[in-house]
């Protein structure tokens, strides 16, 4: 509900494949009055075709990066995730391009962000 707030921008950009799935790209941008510390920022958000999961996503203030979900719980109605941490090696590209550069293999493996301090029941 956050991405309704007044000073989100969205703008669907297309389709993409990753991993023989299909994905409709969403590009996520804030404006400088009620945009948070981190307006200036663009995420790109990957949405499953048919299963609407929010499988990749991408930003690229503090270095490219592109996440892709490795596991998905849901606790009471809230969704947790954890995910592969990449950076894209092209600095030069807009973050809704990173799905290209992973499907290139223009990234290294950062980091893992495991979800680990909640009940799954």
């Amino acid at each position: 509900y956050k991405l309704q707030d007044k000073a989100v921008n969205t703008q669907y950009i297309g389709t993409s494949e990753i991993e023989g799935e299909k994905y409709d790209k969403i590009k996520v941008w804030f404006d400088q009055e009620g945009g948070g510390r981190d307006y200036e920022d663009v995420f790109c958000f990957w949405i499953h075709h048919s299963k609407y999961t929010l499988d990749y996503l991408a930003y690229a203030n503090g270095g490219p990066r592109f996440r892709k979900y490795t596991k998905r719980d849901n606790v009471g109605g809230v969704i947790f995730q954890n995910y592969d941490n990449f950076q894209i090696l092209d600095k030069n590209i807009p973050s809704d391009q990173y799905d290209q550069a992973y499907k290139d293999g223009k990234y290294k493996l950062l980091s893992k962000i495991e979800q680990s301090n909640y009940k799954v029941q």
